[in-house]
């Protein structure tokens, strides 16, 4: 340390560090200090202080790289999210979890997965333990599909690119309603509640999802193809994930873009999606080479504590917004807002109530908005079009109302009408043959009928949509067509679950034939439509019956090959020789009813049973402690249907009825 006398030239040594850093003081602070000594030093005693040192060199900090980087942290967790591709064995996937013990993950299976077969309910056992012991978080489906924003508010497809919308169609409650009953049937096949929702169509905007967290949903997967979203309904924000690197498992590496860098847990920026049991394994070999844990979208909720990325609100256009779309909402509104009338009327009851809502939420399946507003095949629309106007009419029937004229004037304003006749149900001429058609989604008996549970039953199978009768000079062919066929029981004319009776009253006389309808059909018919024929098919011939005399049993006449003209439609041509007048002089009777798999094959088959819960091989539905009629559909109006089937309830007999031609 250097003495001098702060006096005079004795400041000349500190002026060349003005402006600079002075042991990390500025050299202004320092040079009015080492004045103020200076004067003190001229009038005081001499004063020592520390030279003037060079700067510090600058500290270099590495740049951490870019280029993909080992897995190597303890504790780093992998959000894992499998969208289960449609036909893969349900006990691959169980197989994988019951083997890898350690892997976690969201799970998506796709709609009928699970078969009635038995390998398929292993595996729903297997994954119910694995969904138990948190192994596994399989998501939350809503039947119906219906598109959550529209129907929490059909405004919200404003924020979209949608701007010429209908009247405002406003039922939250929809919403709640139909994820409770979600979670009710899910509760009973996982054992578990649900933490994760499926927006269906991965249509959101964020304000539809916010009611349904407080119902214990954490995330809801609004994904697109291969790269799946998960909203947190916290805010209009999304975690958006990120396809499996099909690159990775050969590396044993993650690409650096893809890590969040944090001492304390390291993570993925995003869950990551398989599509494959293949991936998935490649996946966990991964992780446990890393050191990595694989975790179930509810844990990733604790790793993602904000989400990631802004939620921008799905484009609404395909559902809503065109004027055959709008107008399609407009007649839904019509018909929701006169089941509230009803529920706040004072007349209300709990069944009629409880069928016309589950009529709705039918009806607000995106599917139909989608076709109407999306357009496509003329003909696919306009069969779309008199479904959803039928399922309209379907509702106001139940409440024991008259669809009012905007029901009735359909789309086009002018009287496109539902699934009935506006003027009258009745036989009516086409050419050479003689028509009825029959309402859409009237198979369900009642009203109050159950599908068979099972992923090889399409929607519509026992749904009767026409029947129709053509007389040539050699033959009669008869022609049901119905909403959907399938064939399970691998039937060789190509159906296998319908089974369907005609009746035929050729003369309309009282006592001229049966009343009693065919073994195992519970019913009768009124005197005046006595029966002469009965033609019964299915999927392994078309047997025609006549009464046999001396009060006995029916006599089969013969059996015929059953033709399938459509993958909707069937038909039987009878020989004139086994049929006596003319099918415009006589009266049809049609019943639809599953038939029973304990009959495949047989010559004689059974109607399918209606229990009081559905199972494999029964509709359900049925009255406590009543013998519930076979009848799915019958070729009739609706509300006639359910007044005919209803009579079970009261200890009556179900009397089917007939149609005829009116000239």
């Amino acid at each position: 340390m250097s003495v001098h006398r702060v006096c005079g030239t004795g400041i000349l040594p500190v002026l060349p560090a003005f402006g600079k850093k002075v042991h990390g003081q500025d050299a202004r602070a320092t040079l009015f200090a080492l004045i103020g000594f200076a004067f003190a030093g001229c009038l005081g005693p001499r004063v020592v202080y520390p030279p003037v040192l060079p700067p510090p060199p600058p500290v270099t900090v590495p740049v951490p790289p870019v280029a993909p980087i080992p897995i190597v942290s303890t504790g780093a967790a992998v959000p894992v999210f499998w969208a289960v591709r449609p036909g893969r064995p349900p006990m691959e996937i169980a197989d994988f979890f019951t083997a890898h013990p350690q892997a976690r993950a969201g799970v998506l299976f796709p709609e009928r997965f699970f078969g009635d077969d038995e390998a398929s309910r292993r595996a729903k056992d297997l994954l119910a333990q694995a969904a138990a012991r948190g192994q596994i978080e399989v998501l939350l489906q809503l039947p119906s599909r219906p598109v959550l924003a529209l129907i929490h508010d059909s405004d919200l497809a404003g924020l979209s690119t949608t701007t010429v919308l209908p009247p405002r169609y406003h039922w939250p409650g929809d919403i709640a309603d139909q994820t409770a009953q979600a979670k009710s049937l899910y509760r009973r096949r996982w054992r578990v509640n649900p933490a994760v929702l499926e927006v269906p169509w991965g249509a959101a905007v964020g304000p539809e999802l916010e009611p349904l967290s407080r119902m214990g949903l954490k995330w809801f997967y609004a994904g697109t193809k291969g790269r799946p979203g998960f909203y947190d309904a916290r805010g209009a924000t999304i975690v958006v994930g990120t396809p499996f690197p099909a690159k990775a498992a050969a590396r044993r590496t993650w690409p650096g873009d893809l890590l969040v860098p944090d001492e304390h847990q390291p993570r993925l920026r995003a869950p990551v999606q398989v599509e494959t049991g293949e991936e998935l394994a490649a996946l966990d070999a991964l992780a446990e080479a890393g050191g990595w844990r694989m975790m179930t979208p509810s844990e990733a909720a604790v790793f993602y504590p904000r989400p990631s990325e802004p939620w921008t609100p799905s484009d609404f256009s395909p559902w809503i917004g065109g004027s055959e779309a709008n107008r399609a909402w407009q007649l839904l509104g019509v018909a929701r807002q006169a089941v509230e009338d009803f529920k706040n009327s004072g007349r209300a009851d709990v069944k009629t109530l409880d069928r016309a809502i589950r009529e709705i939420y039918g009806i607000e399946n995106g599917t139909a908005f989608l076709a109407v507003g999306a357009g496509g095949v003329p003909a696919k629309v306009t069969e779309v079009k008199r479904e959803f106007l039928a399922s309209l009419e379907q509702v106001f029937r139940f409440l024991g109302l008259p669809p009012p004229p905007a029901v009735r004037q359909g789309f086009s304003g002018g009287g496109e009408a539902g699934g009935g006749d506006a003027d009258g149900f009745a036989v009516r001429r086409e050419g050479a043959s003689l028509v009825v058609r029959d309402g859409a989604k009237d198979d369900r008996g009642p009203g109050d009928y159950f599908y068979p549970t099972g992923s090889a039953i399409p929607v519509g199978a026992w749904d009767l949509r026409s029947f129709r009768v053509t007389a040539s000079s050699s033959d009669v062919t008869f022609r049901w067509e119905l909403s959907a066929l399938a064939n399970p029981g691998r039937a060789p004319y190509g159906f296998s679950l319908e089974l369907i009776d005609t009746y035929i009253d050729i003369n309309r006389l009282p006592g001229a034939g049966s009343e009693t309808l065919l073994p195992g059909r519970p019913g009768v018919v009124e005197p005046q439509d006595a029966w002469e024929y009965a033609l019964s098919v299915d999927g392994w011939g078309a047997r025609l019956y006549q009464p046999a005399g001396g009060g006995g049993g029916p006599r089969r006449m013969a059996v015929f090959p059953v033709k399938l003209i459509s993958p909707k439609a069937v038909e039987v041509a009878v020989p004139r020789k086994y049929l006596r007048g003319e099918p415009a002089d006589w009266g049809f009777a049609v019943a639809v009813m599953g038939r029973s798999p304990a009959s495949a094959g047989g010559s004689e088959p059974a109607p399918m049973p209606v229990k009081e819960q559905p199972g494999p091989d029964n509709f359900g539905g049925a009255m406590p402690g009543r013998s519930a009629p076979p009848f799915i559909d019958l070729l009739t109006e609706g509300s006639v249907q359910n007044e005919v089937l209803d009579a079970y309830k009261q200890g009556r007999d179900v009397v089917l009825p007939f149609v005829r031609l009116e000239e």
